[in-house]
């Protein structure tokens, strides 16, 4: 028999995926034999990401979308069914985050409008133009990416912690509704993922800080996040829907009291 890949013949839409966790996903799927759609509003970024992945002799397009624009949304379902025949598997990937998105006083309405748009509204419409093709091909799979901080909040970044926590929910209640349906849907936890600069994210302090409270020995990478989304994608997860995955290293496992008594006992 031929060695068959896990998503051969599969199309799957990738949004955010012009750099970072969505290229790394774009790329696992195609080697996984999907045609990866690389979905961006950074379309050069996109194409960028899919010439590499064609140089390789797998299938891949890329494709413009402002998550944060209903009409691009539906427009990038549209091309996507027009050109290929219709849609497998959605990795809702995009994201936005404003760095005025502070504490919850102090965000306006304007600032909750736009980050609501873009990470979450975008993709609970996008899942909305997926579902009916999925179902027409025998069934499908969505993948959320959410956020630590939809978990465990910080002082900071409240529209973005709501928006992540509302992925949690919109997961959940795709896969009740369209489940019988062949519809799978799932979520995944990312903890601290390194860039591949991380000192443009955090300073040397704060790498240091993300370290201790991590338990596994090195921190986390884009192709971790893309190796889960692989399998939440394929049929190795046929049996899990309406569920969080956490690819975190433990960052959510301990006591929060666990990095201090560490610091304590190797004192003593």
């Amino acid at each position: 028999m031929p060695n068959m890949s896990r998503l051969d013949g599969k199309v799957a839409i990738v949004t955010g995926a012009a750099s970072g966790i969505g290229a790394a996903v774009a790329a696992a799927m195609a080697q996984e034999g999907a045609v990866s759609i690389v979905a961006d509003i950074n379309l050069e970024g996109a194409e960028a990401v899919a010439a590499k992945i064609t140089a390789k002799g797998l299938a891949s397009a890329a494709v413009y979308v402002d998550m944060g624009d209903s009409e691009a949304v539906t427009a990038l379902a549209e091309k996507v069914i027009e050109d290929h025949g219709g849609i497998d598997i959605l990795v809702n990937n995009a994201v936005y985050v404003s760095p005025e998105d502070g504490p919850a006083v102090a965000n306006d309405a304007a600032l909750w409008h736009s980050q609501m748009a873009v990470n979450l509204i975008g993709p609970a419409l996008l899942s909305r133009c997926a579902i009916p093709s999925m179902i027409a091909r025998g069934g499908g799979a969505l993948v959320h990416i959410s956020s630590n901080s939809s978990l465990r909040p910080t002082d900071v970044r409240t529209c973005y912690t709501v928006a992540k926590a509302g992925l949690l929910g919109l997961s959940r209640a795709i896969a009740v509704q369209y489940g019988k349906q062949g519809i799978r849907s799932n979520c995944i936890v990312p903890g601290s993922i390194l860039s591949a600069d991380p000192h443009r994210t955090f300073s040397p302090e704060m790498l240091d800080v993300v370290r201790t409270y991590t338990m596994t020995p090195e921190l986390g990478a884009a192709e971790d996040i893309a190796q889960a989304a692989i399998y939440l994608a394929s049929s190795d997860a046929k049996y899990v829907t309406g569920t969080e995955l956490r690819v975190d290293g433990g960052l959510t496992a301990p006591s929060s009291l666990v990095p201090e008594f560490r610091k304590i006992a190797r004192r003593g």
